[in-house]
């Protein structure tokens, strides 16, 4: 294997798995906009991620090829409820703090 291959294969595999840090990364940005500072970005992609995996191992006979985008969906649902949960625990104290402070 000779050095410019070396490269390329480190650049599109970096290009591939840094994808969903990307997506995550604009939707941070997205939402600072309003003055909300969400720093459970990872949690909620790790869970969509986990749901989605244990879906796929579970349902991968009933489902065939449509099996990895329901998991997606179901992965993706499974990470909405999550920041829902984790955003109605922080107190509406919290929120403004975080608001002003930030703002």
């Amino acid at each position: 294997m000779n050095l410019t291959s070396l490269l390329a294969l480190i650049v599109s595999s970096t290009l591939v798995y840094s994808a969903p840090l990307i997506l995550a990364s604009l939707g941070g940005v997205y939402i600072e906009n309003s003055c909300v500072v969400n720093i459970g970005l990872e949690d909620i992609m790790s869970v969509g991620a986990f749901t989605s995996i244990i879906f796929n191992l579970t349902f991968a006979q009933d489902f065939g090829a449509a099996t990895p985008w329901l998991g997606a969906l179901v992965g993706a649902i499974f990470g909405l409820i999550f920041f829902y949960y984790m955003h109605l625990l922080q107190s509406a104290f919290m929120r403004i703090i975080s608001s002003v402070v930030l703002c």
